[in-house]
């Protein structure tokens, strides 16, 4: 699932200031992702793209396989969903940023530099 920015005009000029996740949809989240950096994003994304957005952050029903965004076109809007994806990323074993299959995956730069790793030691 990819939104390209200039499909639909995926990001707005300014963060929405009046939206805000209900306490419901904090609860939702799956475990490992950055809550509040996933309002931020989805204030900032047009209104039409935040329920599906929201989506792909919260918990699946038993037997459905859900996956997060991991992508979008526009430069800025990557940026915060790297930082929604960083603590994923953080909580991951030393081997995982070695791995050529899983260096797709948001937040891993983030997640190196909190570490203390520069993505060279890694290639």
């Amino acid at each position: 699932m990819a939104h390209r920015a200039g499909d639909t005009g995926a990001r707005l000029d300014a963060p929405d200031p009046s939206f805000r996740l209900t306490p419901a949809e904090r609860a939702s989240i799956q475990p490992g992702f950055d809550v509040d950096a996933l309002e931020h994003l989805l204030a900032i994304l047009h209104p039409d793209l935040r329920t599906d957005t929201l989506a792909s952050f919260q918990r699946q029903a038993p037997g459905v396989i859900g996956g997060g965004l991991i992508r979008f076109e526009d430069p800025v809007l990557q940026a915060l969903l790297d930082e929604v994806w960083a603590p994923r990323s953080e909580n991951a074993p030393q081997d995982w940023f070695h791995d050529p299959d899983l260096r797709r995956y948001p937040g891993r730069e983030i997640a190196m530099r909190r570490r203390g790793l520069e993505p060279t030691q890694l290639e």
